[in-house]
């Protein structure tokens, strides 16, 4: 089990995905079974597998991060993810129209951990308020 950084790169494109994993092996196996099913979240992705089939991306470990004591490996894994997003502008990695590195590199402010939290806790609230209709 591998925890780091992952790079996947299409054989015809040179097109690039990079990720981060606490299981590196297990999250390839996980992105060819998306890429097999037609549902991977990397439409582009999604689409070069559609076109050219699973062998035509390459797959390998960038970076192995070890835990820090005074740090969380998420933190450490999400700045080693940000350094090669920065480094490689991966064609594939793209949540909505907004590059994953824009998206995580966004800090978690006092504020914004608290507007957070304001939004997930009525999330909460509608779905249990919802269920709670379901029921009569």
């Amino acid at each position: 089990m591998t925890i780091g950084i992952y790079l996947i790169t299409h054989k015809v494109t040179g097109d690039r995905y990079v990720g981060l994993s606490k299981n590196i092996e297990q999250r390839w196996k996980s992105h060819l079974r998306e890429l097999e099913k037609g549902e991977h979240t990397s439409k582009a992705m999604q689409a070069l597998a559609n076109e050219h089939s699973l062998d035509s991306f390459t797959f390998e470990i960038l970076e192995e991060c070890e835990p820090e004591p005074s740090r969380r490996i998420t933190a450490t894994l999400g700045d080693a993810e940000r350094k090669w997003m920065e480094q490689l502008k991966p064609e594939l990695n793209l949540k909505g129209t907004e590059r994953v590195s824009e998206f995580y590199s966004k800090q978690w402010t006092p504020e914004r951990k608290k507007q957070h939290g304001i939004k997930i806790r009525a999330a909460w609230a509608k779905i249990r308020q919802q269920r709670n209709q379901n029921k009569k």
